[in-house]
């Protein structure tokens, strides 16, 4: 079985645009193609440009920005936003993005929920660099935020692995997308092993054996499946 079903890289997306102030690249197909209850898409906004404030009445959303600067706006406040900022948006809250000088690139994780969380805008913002590390036998977990309105998600934030990080280092009936941000490594999923570096994206699907080996600094989500129904495929996969 070829693991190309569930491994790509970001020079292998197809960008497309979005409304007009930003080009998109969905690291999983958007709404469908996975089952669980988290989703990626790397937005880019060219300098100066802006996306009006909106709301969403499905998720909450977490936005971690890769690089460049901007502002993260929610409801009424502002915070700049470099390399390493995340800006937590709760269930119908009022949010927008403006770029600065240079192109803005973030990461929108979509949690998507029917509930909201009472939370204050101010403490909805996170650096990377703040984190209280977490120490795993794999490496160490930098999780951005760690309350969520969705209780099947269960993680959303860096992940340095040095070593060896499997199946077993991930809550039982949980999946992941993961993005390698620098480094190299190797992926071993059905019986086959790929190189993983900068850019390089993995779906990884419940209850699959996995082994992510190497020195790599990822960024990840983790959910329990069950928002949409998953392909019989995956079934055989687990039999295999």
């Amino acid at each position: 079985m070829s693991i190309n079903h569930f491994i790509s890289h970001l020079e292998q997306i197809i960008p497309y645009h979005g409304d007009g102030s930003y080009i998109a690249q969905r690291l999983v197909l958007y709404p469908i193609g996975a089952a669980g209850y988290a989703h990626a898409t790397l937005l880019t906004m060219p300098p100066g440009t802006k996306v009006l404030s909106h709301w969403h009445d499905d998720r909450e959303a977490v936005f971690y920005c890769l690089r460049g600067e901007g502002l993260f706006v929610l409801d009424d406040v502002e915070h700049a936003a470099t390399a390493g900022s995340a800006m937590l948006q709760p269930l119908h809250a009022i949010h927008g993005f403006v770029a600065g000088a240079t192109d803005f690139q973030f990461l929108d994780f979509a949690l998507f929920t029917s509930d909201g969380m009472e939370r204050n805008a101010a403490d909805c913002f996170a650096r990377v660099e703040d984190v209280a590390p977490q120490q795993r036998d794999y490496g160490t977990d930098l999780p951005l935020f760690t309350s969520f309105a969705n209780t099947a998600i269960r993680f959303v934030g860096e992940r340095l692995i040095d070593g060896t990080f499997t199946d077993a280092d991930v809550d039982a009936g949980t999946e992941q997308i993961v993005l390698v941000l620098d480094g190299e490594g190797e992926l071993e999923l059905l019986g086959r092993r790929t190189p993983l570096r900068t850019g390089s994206i993995a779906y990884l699907i419940a209850r699959v054996p996995f082994a992510i080996h190497g020195t790599v600094r990822v960024v990840t989500s983790s959910s329990l499946t069950g928002r949409i129904a998953e392909p019989p495929f995956f079934d055989r996969l687990r039999a295999a």
